[in-house]
């Protein structure tokens, strides 16, 4: 099976348009974000859209409220901040369908086997996985909370474990407080939730093709589009080979510290070839970690065509049969975990509960 495609080499094939970056490019990039703190409700990166940035009662948020993990809770910008992702106004609803369409790769190996591959890297101290499935179609998979329903959580290793996983990382976003799933999930072709939010959506059809974007709820409750796996994440950062996490903020509407704080992140996406691609990052510390601009041009720059943010921070987790849990954890352990001595790597860290995992089998 050819290598992955290394973090710093451009693909030429996705236009002109695109700027190619040079591992060191990237590098320097990565520190600037990471290094700089965010300011408030207009990120940086996107000064077009700041004017939907204000808060309902005219207050702006210069950094996450305390107790909110930058890149697990994007708290909707009409919300009040630091009470949880379903408190305050209700969030935007879709309205009319928006998606691209894109054909998944057939098995180029033995159809029974999938055939991929995960690497590791290190930019300036943040630590990236790249996994890269070669053929999705019958592979890939999204799991509910313990191969159950939602609301719940469970451990993503145990999830896997249970769902014969050799591969798997945490999906999509949930409300801590009630455990509730947020936006639309589909696995195996059973519809486990549905949801009207106005978040972007990552999905593969039974037909074998990958669509991305805003679906109405109707078009989810009808499964129009023969799913066989469906998630909801929280910002489009790649749409046809270009960078779409502004246009998709001013859209969804996250808070502006949900792009400009450096944290550990999960992004799923497809490349030209139709290959998925999940990539993960850890969080060094408070100062070193991928912002959403930072993700959106390393996604770029691994030649990923479409791609949609899901659930980070402390929820990021990435699990294999054979290591276990492979990154570095975030959240501390409790007592009933093993306090500081406790976590699966003895650093007393320890999983976060979450509700749907991806799947690699």
């Amino acid at each position: 099976m050819p290598a992955p495609r290394p973090i710093g080499r451009g693909d030429a094939g996705c236009g002109p348009a695109r700027r190619l970056l040079s591992l060191a490019l990237l590098s320097l990039l990565l520190a600037a974000m990471a290094l700089t703190p965010g300011r408030g409700a207009c990120p940086r990166a996107c000064p077009d859209y700041c004017e939907l940035r204000v808060l309902a009662d005219g207050t702006a948020v210069s950094e996450p409220p305390a107790g909110v993990d930058a890149g697990s809770e994007p708290l909707y910008a009409a919300r009040q901040p630091g009470v949880g992702i379903f408190s305050g106004s209700n969030p935007p609803q879709t309205q009319t369908n928006d998606f691209v369409r894109w054909p998944a790769a057939a098995a180029n190996a033995s159809p029974s086997r999938a055939s991929f591959a995960l690497a590791k890297h290190t930019l300036q101290g943040v630590t990236v996985y790249v996994l890269r499935l070669d053929n999705p179609i019958g592979h890939f998979s999204v799991l509910p909370p313990g191969g159950q329903a939602c609301p719940g959580v469970a451990h993503t290793s145990a999830t896997a474990k249970a769902g014969g996983c050799l591969f798997a990382t945490n999906a999509g976003f949930f409300n801590r407080e009630d455990e509730e799933c947020v936006g639309n999930i589909i696995s195996n072709g059973h519809r486990v939730q549905v949801s009207g939010l106005d978040n972007v959506n990552f999905g593969l059809t039974a037909t074998g093709d990958f669509v991305v974007g805003y679906l109405t709820q109707e078009a989810v409750s009808r499964n129009s589009l023969n799913f066989a796996q469906l998630v909801s994440g929280m910002l489009w950062l790649v749409r046809d080979g270009e960078a779409y996490h502004c246009p998709a903020y001013g859209r969804e509407l996250p808070h502006g510290w949900f792009l400009d704080q450096p944290a550990a992140r999960t992004a799923i996406g497809h490349d030209r070839e139709g290959r998925l691609y999940i990539v993960s990052s850890e969080r060094a510390s408070t100062r070193v970690g991928l912002t959403i601009p930072a993700l959106t041009d390393l996604l770029l720059d691994l030649g990923i065509h479409n791609a949609v943010n899901l659930d980070g921070g402390g929820s990021t987790t990435i699990w294999t049969p054979t290591e276990g849990i492979v990154n570095r954890l975030q959240d501390p352990c409790s007592e009933e975990e093993g306090g500081k001595t406790g976590g699966p790597q003895g650093d007393g860290l320890c999983e976060r509960l979450v509700t749907s995992i991806l799947c690699i089998k």
